[in-house]
């Protein structure tokens, strides 16, 4: 249906960072994100997404040789009260995660993790197919996520070239809900 609108969301995140001294830097951050699922009218109920999440957690920041090298590790706390009894959760995410400059030519090497674990609050209605209203629904999700990039000058103008690849495994106690999804891009980011 080529450019069907899916869903709306807006996000407000303050965030409120304290520098300990030159080495440990801690954020502490709320998110609210209302979601607004278009067509939703043709499925059931149970099944209407939309909802609003709430996210809060500190990150802490381990910097190295003034903030070009770090290790970071956080927790947040999520919570999704969907219109839909079957998409409502809770949630605790884990992240971890580390920037290295390599000695070549300043190229960063990135990596995260992030784990996320969701508990739904209600026994699926739906799944599986021939034992509804038994199981509550319960997803354990790791993202990985690495990246190398270059920042580089063309006549006075900034640019960054980064690959990236993303693998993200998402393991559910309801089958339908496994799946794995591996994504490799590349891309040229002009800042101006």
């Amino acid at each position: 249906m080529g450019n069907t609108r899916f869903v709306q969301r807006w996000i407000v995140n303050p965030y409120f960072s304290i520098s300990e001294n030159s080495w440990n830097l801690t954020n502490i951050q709320f998110r609210f994100q209302p979601k607004d699922f278009f067509n939703d009218g043709d499925v059931a109920p149970r099944e209407v997404r939309d909802a609003l999440n709430y996210m809060i957690g500190p990150t802490h920041f381990f910097l190295f040789s003034g903030g070009r090298h770090y290790i970071k590790l956080g927790y947040q706390y999520d919570s999704a009260d969907a219109k839909g009894a079957n998409w409502s959760y809770w949630g605790n995410r884990l992240l971890v995660g580390l920037q290295y400059i390599l000695p070549w030519w300043d190229i960063r090497f990135r990596f995260d993790l992030d784990f996320h674990w969701r508990n739904y609050k209600n026994k699926n209605s739906l799944l599986p197919a021939d034992a509804r209203f038994t199981n509550r629904r319960c997803d354990a999700e790791g993202v990985y996520f690495t990246s190398l990039s270059k920042d580089f000058a063309i006549k006075s103008q900034n640019f960054t070239v980064s690959i990236d690849y993303l693998f993200d495994d998402n393991s559910s106690n309801l089958a339908a809900f496994d799946c794995v999804r591996n994504v490799a891009t590349t891309s040229i980011t002009w800042k101006f």
